[in-house]
């Protein structure tokens, strides 16, 4: 037992009943506390024997090789190490599927702080990719056909090396070539696997989400690749300098299909209402009804019978009438907000939310702009929140400089006042109170 997580600890049931739940909290959330203290035998005991009851309240894990065969070149930062690197931290080697058995923690390498227990997790790597119609339902069709082209033709003739993508993208928009970014400074890479990599990633999420919402996981994590949240409408935004790594956005892709049942330019999906019976089958079952009424009819009520509870018909499956997207990223998710204004203007007015924390700077004579140089503002009409933090190097606090090497280097972020603790405030004023 324990409470709701800001009151005492409950030592008898009649307690339990008067302290309220505040926090919404669940068994698991409060599985061995006493009061403000955490016992934790006793909680891993008790959210064991929790889980591997009920399995459905793990939480599920999805990934896929296919997001491996999104290459991007040598010591390029986003690379399918990342993938293996994080499976390996919590155990996951990154070829098995399945639910996850045993008690003892998966740790990686490093071991330690990144060790996760293993009946924690679940385990998904056997998903569909997202389809061309859940692509097109956040990205323009013109961009996704280009992206799927572009593939096709490496496919045919693999390149030598991975294909910018960002020139590629100004091009199909009709830029200037004085005007398109150099090759050899793009950061953002097209290979032959990258279109089925980003599809299965985007995949990745619409299958979370229908996991989650079907109650067959308590929540989910998508370790896929590419990233998406610079990705919008048309890929690169207006007025960016790059695609960001990102080619297709998961997150929005998931956002839209979720919404799917109350977007006004979409065309609603198949009720899962059961349908009417065939005239013969609901004649006969009439008759059995009233041969059933004719022997067995129950004694007239002593009192006039209440009305029967009206209850909203049963969501669709699949289907939810307000997302929250949260973006904790050192860019702005310039990407998402585009998707964002585009999808409010056919949704009801509370049903999308997004909040994206990152660092902005505007840049002038002593320092370039940073990426993607947007988030300054908030967009209230579409429910938009962002939160621009200054980065450290607008502290002007500088370490002293070392021995031959000029000029001094960044002092820590707690120095300076741009570190962990700021960016939770931050958020919490902002994010979580706007």
């Amino acid at each position: 037992g324990g409470g709701g997580g800001e009151g005492p600890a409950c030592v008898s049931g009649r307690e339990c009943v008067l302290w309220p739940n505040l926090a919404h909290a669940s068994p698991l959330d409060v599985a061995g506390k006493i009061g403000g203290r955490v016992h934790q035998p006793n909680r891993v005991a008790a959210r064991r024997a929790m889980l591997e009851t009920q399995p459905s309240c793990r939480t599920l894990l999805l990934h896929h090789p296919d997001c491996q065969l999104h290459l991007t070149g040598d010591s390029h930062q986003e690379a399918p190490q990342r993938i293996k690197a994080i499976l390996e931290a919590i155990g996951r080697g990154g070829g098995s599927s399945g639910g996850s058995s045993g008690g003892s923690s998966h740790r990686g390498a490093n071991g330690g702080a990144n060790s996760v227990a293993s009946f924690e997790l679940s385990e998904l790597c056997d998903f569909e990719q997202a389809t061309t119609a859940q692509l097109t339902a956040v990205h323009d069709a013109a961009y996704v056909s280009m992206v799927a082209a572009a593939a096709s033709s490496m496919a045919a003739n693999p390149p030598p090396s991975p294909v910018p993508l960002t020139p590629m993208v100004q091009q199909a928009r009709g830029a200037a070539p004085g005007a398109l970014k150099d090759p050899l400074t793009s950061d953002t890479r097209l290979s032959p696997g990258s279109y089925a990599a980003a599809r299965r990633a985007a995949g990745a999420v619409l299958r979370a989400i229908e996991e989650v919402l079907s109650c067959r996981a308590r929540n989910a994590i998508c370790v896929v690749r590419p990233p998406g949240h610079h990705a919008g409408v048309r890929g690169l935004t207006p007025g960016s300098v790059s695609c960001g790594f990102c080619v297709f956005n998961s997150a929005m892709v998931g956002a839209a299909h979720a919404l799917r049942a109350l977007r006004r330019d979409t065309p609603p999906s198949p009720s899962s209402h059961p349908q009417p019976a065939a005239v013969g089958e609901a004649s006969e079952a009439a008759g059995w009804a009233a041969t059933e009424r004719a022997h067995f009819s129950p004694p007239p009520p002593l009192h006039p019978p209440l009305p029967p509870p009206q209850l909203p018909p049963p969501p669709m499956s699949g289907c939810v009438s307000r997302v929250a997207l949260v973006d904790f990223d050192v860019h702005h998710g310039d990407g998402s907000e585009e998707i964002v204004r585009r999808l409010s203007a056919s949704l009801p007015p509370s049903a999308l939310f997004f909040a994206s924390i990152h660092l902005y700077d505007p840049g002038d004579t002593a320092f370039t702009p940073f990426y993607p140089g947007s988030g300054a503002a908030d967009a209230m009409p579409q429910n938009i929140i962002n939160v621009p933090l200054p980065p450290m190097w607008r502290s002007g606090k500088l370490a002293p400089p070392k021995p031959g090497r000029g000029r001094g280097g960044l002092v820590s972020p707690r120095q300076c006042g741009c570190g962990r603790a700021e960016w939770r405030e931050a958020f919490a004023q902002r994010g979580e109170h706007p």
